[in-house]
C-alpha cells in the first residue's frame, strides 16, 4: 500500500487487516506442520489415556494460537494508530476491520489444526493448509459471502454489523468444532476403535451460520454521516466527509489554481459533494486515498460546463463521435493537470484518445500558447457541432 492511508481513518482501518494475506497462510502452515508432527508421534504409541492427553494438549495449543492471533491484531492496530494519528483528519478508526481480521485468523487457525491432525506427512500438511487459506483470502475480497478481509474503504461505507457478527459466531463454532474433532480423532479405546464425542451438531451449526452469512448480502454497506461535511469555497464549493478533512488544503490549492487558468474560464456557482454526503447525487466524486487526481475530473467537468456552451450534438457519425471524445478528453486532461499544478502527466491518468507526449509538450509551453491550444480544440468542437446542425 502507498503511504496515503495515514491521513484517512477509513483507509487506515483497512490497513489494519491488509497484512492478513501473509499472516493467515503463515499461521496455517506453522500450525498444520506442528500439529501433524505432534500427532504423527502420538499415533505411533499410546493408549486411551495418552491419546486423550494429546487431544487436550492440542486443544490448549489451539487456544494459545488464538491468543497469539489477538496479540498480532492488537499490534497491527497499535502500529496503524501510531502512524496515522499525527496526520489524520476527523473521524476515528473503525475497529470492525480489526475484528474481521481476528475472525479470519480464527478460521485459519481452526482449519489448520484439523488439517494437522488428519494429514500425514507433516511436510504435506503445511503447504496444503497455507495454500487453501491463501486461496480463500484471495477469493473473498468482493464484499459478498464469507468475506474475511477488505482491501478498500470510503467514508460512506462500513462493515455490516449483522454479517460481521455472523462471521464471528461462525468462528466460535469453528473453534468448538475443531476442539471436538481433536478429542474425537485422538481418543482411542483399549481395543483400538475410535470413540469420543460426536461432532455432527457442531458441524451442522457451523454450516448453518456459514449459510446465513452468505445469504445476508454484502459485508460492506452504506454509512451515513454523523457530522457536517467540511467544505471549501463559497459560490463554487467542494465538500468532503469529515474523515477526509486532512485533504482540504490540497483541495483549496486546486480551486485557487482553477481561478487563475489561462484563457476564458469561469468557475461555476455550484457545490460538488463527495459521494455519500446528504447533498451528493450519484455523480458525487470519490476521493481515493487523498489523491487529487480522483477529484479533479469532477472539478474540471464543472468548470468546462460553466465556461462553454458547446454540447455533444444529437446526431454524429462514429468517426465524428470518436473525434469529439478525443477533443473533450484532451481539454479535460489539460485542465486537470493545470488544477493539480503539474507540467507532466502519467499515462495511467490519460483517457483514451490522449497523446501523453503531446499533452506534456503543451503543458511545458507558456500560458498564452497553452490558451491558444485550448482555443483550437474548442474551435474544432464547434465545427463538429455546426456540421451536425
Amino acid at each position: 500500500m502507498n503511504g496515503m492511508w495515514v491521513t484517512n481513518w477509513p483507509s487506515a482501518s483497512v490497513a489494519v487487516q491488509v497484512a492478513s494475506y501473509a499472516v493467515a497462510p503463515l499461521f496455517a502452515a506453522v500450525i498444520a506442520y506442528s500439529e501433524s508432527r505432534s500427532h504423527e508421534r502420538g499415533w505411533q504409541h499410546g493408549d486411551a489415556t495418552s491419546s486423550r492427553a494429546l487431544g487436550t494438549l492440542t486443544t490448549v495449543r489451539l487456544l494459545v494460537w488464538m491468543g497469539v492471533a489477538t496479540i498480532v491484531v492488537g499490534a497491527s492496530v497499535a502500529v496503524t494508530v501510531t502512524k496515522t494519528l499525527p496526520h489524520v483528519g476527523g473521524g476515528s478508526l473503525q475497529l470492525s476491520y480489526a475484528l474481521l481480521y481476528l475472525c479470519g485468523l480464527g478460521y485459519a487457525i481452526t482449519f489448520a489444526t484439523v488439517v494437522g491432525i488428519v494429514i500425514r506427512p507433516s511436510w504435506l500438511a503445511a503447504p496444503l493448509s497455507a495454500g487453501v487459506v491463501f486461496f480463500t483470502w484471495t477469493m473473498t475480497t468482493d464484499g459478498r459471502g464469507a468475506t474475511f478481509n477488505q482491501l478498500g474503504a470510503y467514508p460512506f461505507e462500513q462493515l455490516s454489523t449483522t454479517k460481521l457478527w455472523l462471521l464471528v459466531l461462525g468462528a466460535v463454532f469453528a473453534l468448538f468444532t475443531a476442539v471436538r474433532c481433536v478429542i474425537w480423532l485422538t481418543s482411542r479405546s483399549r481395543n483400538g476403535y475410535v470413540t469420543g464425542h460426536s461432532i455432527i451438531p457442531w458441524v451442522v451449526a457451523l454450516a448453518g451460520v456459514g449459510l446465513m452469512a452468505n445469504m445476508t448480502g454484502n459485508i460492506v454497506v452504506p454509512r451515513t454521516s454523523a457530522t457536517p461535511p467540511v467544505c471549501v469555497g463559497e459560490d463554487f464549493a467542494v465538500c468532503v466527509w469529515e474523515e477526509n478533512s486532512a485533504y482540504i488544503s490540497d483541495i483549496e490549492g486546486l480551486m485557487s489554481r482553477g481561478a487563475t487558468l489561462p484563457g476564458s474560464w469561469s468557475l461555476p456557482s455550484t457545490e460538488l459533494n463527495e459521494r455519500g454526503l446528504p447533498n451528493a447525487d450519484e455523480t458525487g466524486f470519490y476521493l481515493i486515498e487523498g489523491s487529487m487526481w480522483s477529484i479533479t475530473p469532477a472539478i474540471a467537468s464543472a468548470i468546462m460546463e460553466s465556461s462553454s456552451t458547446i454540447t455533444v450534438p444529437d446526431h454524429m457519425s462514429d468517426e465524428e463521435l470518436t473525434r469529439w471524445s478525443e477533443l473533450y478528453s484532451n481539454e479535460a486532461l489539460w485542465l486537470e493537470a493545470r488544477l493539480i499544478g503539474t507540467s507532466t502527466v502519467r499515462q495511467s491518468v490519460a483517457p483514451p484518445g490522449v497523446d501523453i507526449n503531446e499533452m506534456n509538450r503543451v503543458l511545458s509551453l507558456p500560458d498564452n500558447l497553452q490558451a491558444q491550444w485550448v482555443n483550437s480544440i474548442r474551435q474544432e468542437r464547434v465545427e463538429l457541432q455546426e456540421t451536425d446542425s
